[in-house]
């Protein structure tokens, strides 16, 4: 099992809070006086055994529920048992998206290098006779084929922002298209697992076709900018709809700023 945020397995921790109210019973005792204990005795009695039970129940529910909170945001990725005894090489197919977005700030730094780090730990527990399919928004190079583990870590130090982008439906079948290829013509593969690092903006996390099976497993995993407003390009267009070589045309530029707080001082840099 490989966990995405292990850092957060420190709040388990938490934990001890709990346990020490249990122990402690934070509560004031009131004292009242009877002229007989007999019935208060019989009473403590009666009831000891169930109160016992009930706090015990209250204190398991409650590190259960505190467990799986922390575990939550841990974000667990648990790979398949039968994974180790399918026919063919099994590959680990990792998209990291390296558009623009990518560049705000997350809780660790630039959300491209937290992609790059997460796939890095995750390589660095893959088994060496696995085969990788490392790509990016560019699609080209080494990404068109598969590497090894060595090749992969190298790799990802290489990557860098792009304007391209790409729809994630777009990314996923030229995956399944390429493996299906690869197994048919070159080798025969085995389990493939799937994994997304991606910040995924609405414009290019359309997934609508996309079918899976026992061999395919997909694990998209969300990183989160710490301030998620954005400024984009809404439309662009030209002032007139005929053009002749050798003449001026007007672009026009629409921008949007999602964000509730005014930009100013943006620079915009377009290249044609």
């Amino acid at each position: 099992m490989e966990l995405v945020h292990p850092k957060l397995l420190w709040l388990l921790s938490l934990l001890a809070i709990p346990i020490l109210i249990h122990l402690f019973h934070f509560r004031r005792h009131k004292t009242l006086f009877f002229s007989s204990l007999k019935f208060i005795k019989f009473i403590e009695q009666e009831n000891k055994s169930t109160k016992k039970l009930k706090n015990l129940l209250i204190l398991f529910a409650r590190l259960l529920a505190l467990t799986a909170i922390i575990l939550a945001f841990a974000q667990p990725i648990i790979e398949k048992g039968n994974l180790k005894h399918s026919a063919g090489k099994n590959v680990l197919a990792i998209y990291i998206d390296n558009s623009f977005s990518m560049s705000a700030k997350g809780s660790e730094g630039e959300l491209l290098s937290e992609a790059r780090e997460l796939a890095r730990r995750m390589l660095k527990n893959t088994p060496l006779e696995t085969s990788i399919l490392l790509a990016t928004n560019k699609l080209d190079g080494i990404e068109q084929r598969l590497i090894s583990k060595i090749e992969a870590l190298d790799y990802l130090d290489k990557i860098e922002l792009t304007p391209i982008n790409r729809n994630l439906e777009d990314v996923i079948n030229w995956q399944r298209s390429f493996l299906d290829k690869e197994n048919l013509e070159q080798q025969k593969l085995g389990n493939r697992q799937y994994i997304y690092l991606s910040d995924f903006q609405k414009s290019a996390f359309v997934m609508n076709k996309i079918e899976a099976d026992k061999s395919h497993f997909y694990y998209p995993i969300q990183l989160l900018p710490q301030d998620p407003s954005n400024i984009y390009i809404d439309s662009v267009w030209f002032g007139s709809p005929i053009h002749k070589k050798g003449e001026t045309n007007e672009l026009f530029i629409q921008i949007k700023n999602d964000a509730e707080e005014a930009t100013t001082n943006l620079e915009l840099e377009l290249e044609i």
